[in-house]
């Protein structure tokens, strides 16, 4: 019998897919993948668990903004 997912993690993954489809190829999945498992580790703790997923995605949308800021000005 598979394990079941919580729901939350359920919907982190969903985010997951949803930042790399957004991300278009510009980063490895894997980077995508490792963002967002440390920015719901370090959200583990949050009093409102629900919103949680909507944070990991903001966050690691942020950084990939970032990322793509530093890399145009570097390429200047």
């Amino acid at each position: 019998m598979a394990t079941e997912h919580p729901p939350r993690d359920r919907q982190i993954d969903a985010q997951i897919d949803r930042l790399i489809d957004e991300d278009a190829g510009q980063h490895p999945r894997d980077e995508i993948k490792r963002l967002a498992h440390d920015s719901a580790s370090e959200l583990q703790e949050a009093p409102v668990q629900q919103f949680v997923p909507n944070l990991v995605h903001n966050d690691v949308k942020g950084h990939l903004v970032h990322d793509n800021a530093v890399r145009s000005d570097d390429d200047l």
